[in-house]
């Protein structure tokens, strides 16, 4: 992993322990927002029974990405989901993977303006977004209370969504609906949400970090 993109998505497999330090430059060029660069697990109570979930992940993280395992996190607003995948992108650069992240509600945007939405390299987002070796789908269901959401959304994100399945790249989702609106709201690729091979469903619960003064 470099600060700089590896513009033919090149994709190392990931060392078993952090090969990497990561800079801040890489967390920029990541689309991870500077709130959650200093994110851990060792900052997650260990009441929070998602913690050890989330240290089961990066420990397996060079086998689960080598089949393109990610997982969908889902729960209460605050409660750390998208610290959560910030966590696992973390783990992945430390270990040499390339990694993008990306708010739902943004989607639309990549994929209507593809030739103008591009990175400080001149990289496609659109691209980032569908060859990534792992990505970050932030607060899905979002996009569908924008004041400009319209009925192709959803089919931009399911696109996106069985690209990367197709692919088999690692895909981390964070929820903004109950975990059983995922089969309503996105019908054609529910089978592929619900694979247990491709995604681990993990309920962060147990801790509001927004009424708290503490951080992930």
């Amino acid at each position: 992993m470099s600060s700089r993109w590896d513009l033919d998505f090149y994709k190392r497999r990931l060392s078993t322990t952090p090969t990497f330090n990561i800079d801040k430059l890489m967390l920029q060029n990541a689309g991870i927002g500077k709130s959650y660069w200093p994110v851990s697990v060792n900052k997650i109570p260990n009441n929070c029974r998602y913690k050890s979930t989330l240290v089961d992940m990066v420990n397996n993280l060079h086998h689960d990405v080598r089949m393109g395992k990610g997982a969908i996190f889902y729960g209460n607003h605050g409660h750390g989901k998208t610290s959560a995948a910030s966590i696992m992108l973390k783990a992945a650069m430390a270990r040499g993977g390339q990694c993008f992240h990306r708010i739902a509600s943004s989607i639309e945007h990549a994929y209507e303006k593809r030739w103008v939405d591009t990175n400080i390299d001149g990289v496609q987002v659109w691209s980032l977004l569908k060859k990534s070796q792992l990505l970050t789908l932030d607060d899905l269901g979002q996009e569908q209370a924008s004041a400009g959401y319209k009925a192709g959304d959803i089919r931009i994100i399911e696109e996106l969504i069985r690209a990367r399945y197709d692919a088999r790249l690692t895909t981390y989702i964070t929820l903004n609906l109950p975990i059983g609106g995922l089969k309503n709201q996105y019908p054609t690729i529910a089978s592929i949400l619900f694979d247990p091979k491709r995604f681990r469903i993990v309920d962060v619960s147990g801790h509001n970090w927004r009424h708290s003064e503490e951080e992930v």
